[in-house]
């Protein structure tokens, strides 16, 4: 995580990535996730 004195002006809160993921809106979305070690949420 970013600490807030780090944060810039319109920069995301958690961790970002190269390539967001943008999802429709009102619509059913199915993620399936796979790992080979333990999955924390």
């Amino acid at each position: 995580m970013i600490p807030d004195e780090e944060l810039e002006l319109g920069q995301l809160r958690l961790l970002e990535v190269d390539n967001p993921v943008v999802l429709p809106v009102n619509t059913h979305i199915r993620v399936i996730l796979t790992s080979t070690d333990v999955l924390h949420s």
